[in-house]
């Protein structure tokens, strides 16, 4: 059998060409690849267009939301195989999101690293149990709904979870094959990644009562041990009203409401004093209400292209693309 590389697997694991051009000189998808093929075999292509995965971030773990996650994704035909708890670092939050937040400010960045500093997150691999006319990761894209409200319908996991500002996002899947390589290779070591490939194959579809049942307490589990929190800027402010009251922290209050933009420093120094621990849930929930997102007339380089546009394109390309990896796949 002859295994691609996969720089020239590319194309055929994403319809975007300027994926393909950002792709293809990094090393770090290498890692992913490899462990694929090596646990998976001939069947690699099954797990790359049959799979993808949720990762359950501090924010769905805190408002204790795994088990809607759970039930979302059961109902609409997909079943847990395998999963693993992941630290997203700084350094991983900056490899997974490398080509999207050049157009990030810094404040969104640093939030975003702040809040994935609260807890380990939850990955959850997911096999598709009724094969479509995309890869599993677009359909699983598609389900998961945008980070803008206006996009998002109820038929969206993000509307199920309540979520409510685009810094706060709950849960991340891979946009395509392409991704969920890369970034399982971001997320896992070596060692970790072969032990999740290795549960994914042995979940055989005679067995998904178990496996689901398995994944799921594993789940729960590791959710009883992160910290509570509501993370509903709402309830923060009905909850922490005396901080009004503090002559530094009422400039949060008033920029919360009159929808003021206001810096991360200043919002970390005005709390700090009514809060035993400045980076707590309740302060990081209402800096995510005032902080400036994006910078002004900076596209990202990999600017995400429409959910619907992308899942058209695959439905009219899949089979000649399933059918080009597996002739690609022997020699």
């Amino acid at each position: 059998m002859k295994q691609l590389s996969y720089a020239d697997a590319l194309p055929r694991l994403t319809l975007q060409a300027d994926k393909v051009r950002a792709y293809d000189d990094d090393f770090v998808p290498d890692q992913g690849w490899r462990a694929i093929w090596r646990v998976w075999g001939e069947q690699a292509p099954a797990f790359l267009y049959g799979h993808s995965f949720l990762l359950l971030k501090p924010e769905t773990l805190a408002r204790r939301l795994a088990q809607t996650v759970f039930d979302f994704v059961v109902d609409r035909g997909f079943v847990p195989v395998a999963t693993a708890s992941v630290p997203i670092s700084r350094s991983a939050a900056h490899h997974l999101w490398r080509f999207q937040w050049n157009a990030a400010t810094t404040d969104r960045v640093e939030l975003t690293n702040l809040v994935n500093a609260r807890s380990e997150s939850m990955l959850i691999v997911l096999r598709d149990m009724v094969a479509g006319p995309v890869p599993t990761a677009i359909k699983l894209w598609k389900m998961k709904g945008s980070a803008y409200a206006h996009r998002r319908t109820e038929e969206h996991l993000r509307t199920a979870l309540g979520m409510h500002s685009r810094m706060l996002g709950f849960v991340h899947t891979p946009d395509e094959p392409a991704d969920l390589v890369r970034e399982l290779s971001i997320l896992l070591d070596p060692r970790a990644l072969t032990q999740l490939l290795r549960a994914a194959i042995a979940a055989t579809p005679d067995r998904d009562a178990l496996h689901l049942r398995t994944c799921r307490s594993a789940a729960l589990d590791f959710q009883a041990r992160c910290a509570p929190h509501s993370v509903d800027p709402s309830e923060v402010m009905e909850r922490r009203a005396p901080w009004s009251k503090h002559p530094i922290a009422s400039e949060v209050w008033s920029a919360l409401k009159n929808c003021r933009r206001m810096g991360l420093s200043t919002i970390l120094d005005a709390l700090s004093s009514g809060s035993n621990d400045a980076l707590d849930w309740d302060v990081l929930t209402l800096a995510a209400e005032l902080i400036e997102h994006d910078k002004t007339g900076v596209s990202a380089r990999l600017d995400a292209r429409a959910v619907g546009e992308m899942h058209r394109r695959w439905s009219e390309s899949f089979d000649k693309v399933q059918t080009s990896t597996g002739s690609a796949s022997h020699a």
